[in-house]
């Protein structure tokens, strides 16, 4: 996207922004909401160009363009404009709604993220998102006009921001929680030669990614080291031995010598 538009442009602060000279919107419904489009032209004509907007008439919406008339001085000079689509809109309808909210995950302790971007989609889709995106609108007056005034109700109509906040700081606490149990598991877990060694170091090396995923990223070398302080006595020579070389072993190195030692314990 970067690359199209020329443009620090992140899919992940979505704008109907971009400098495109397309514009599309979707309306259906018997309520009413406004669009707006911001763009800039660039004069690439001769030195001094004037340019007054010409519209069709479409049934049922009204089209406006703030300015009317965009006047440029020099070459290459920069002018912006504000297209504004006033059409029917209702939202959408149960159905759909609830079509929607099923994409949604159940929240727990380990999916905030990737909820909160379902969710972010979703109240996108059914317009309930214009609050997460934009500031208030400045607040009303007796000199406010009639589009003001819809503005702060749509913007009011669509705020989930503090509901999101507030699940926000309730799950960074839940987090710090999951972290310290993962973290003691981790620590605190011994083979004790019941089971399949390969196993045990994979549930070892599946703690780390769940801490990773929380933000808490161990290296290899330090789960290495935890695998090995994990071992019953049995592993002490397999341990010196390991302490006397000088190269590091990865995990798969670790888990292969660990299921060569655990066979030649079983033949001994």
């Amino acid at each position: 996207m970067r690359a199209i538009t020329r443009s620090p442009y992140s899919c992940s602060n979505p704008s109907i922004h971009l400098n495109y000279p397309s514009f599309i919107a979707f309306f259906s419904g018997n309520g009413t909401k406004t669009v707006e489009f911001q763009r800039t032209l660039t004069n690439v004509g001769s030195q001094k160009s004037s340019y007054l907007v010409n519209l069709e008439s479409i049934q049922g919406f009204k089209v406006r363009v703030v300015p009317e008339r965009l006047v440029f001085r020099h070459k290459h000079q920069k002018q912006g404009y504000t297209l504004k689509i006033e059409g029917p809109y209702s939202g959408m309808v149960p159905a759909n709604i609830t079509a929607s909210i099923n994409t949604i995950p159940m929240l727990n302790g380990s999916n905030f993220k990737s909820w909160k971007e379902n969710l972010e989609i979703v109240l996108g889709v059914i317009d309930f998102d214009l609050a997460l995106w934009e500031d208030s609108p400045p607040t009303l007056t007796d000199k406010s006009t009639s589009e003001q005034k819809r503005e702060k109700e749509r913007w009011e109509k669509s705020n989930p921001k503090d509901f999101l906040e507030h699940i926000e700081k309730r799950f960074v606490k839940n987090e710090k929680a999951e972290i310290d149990i993962l973290l003691t598991s981790l620590i605190s877990k011994r083979y004790t030669g019941k089971g399949n060694i390969r196993e045990f170091n994979m549930e070892m090396s599946h703690l780390t990614l769940k801490l990773k995923a929380l933000k808490l990223d161990l290296s290899e070398d330090l789960l290495v080291h935890l695998v090995l302080i994990s071992l019953p006595t049995q592993f002490s020579q397999f341990k010196v031995s390991y302490n006397c070389q000088k190269e590091a072993w990865s995990l798969n190195d670790l888990i292969s010598h660990c299921v060569q030692e655990e066979e030649r314990l079983k033949q001994d």
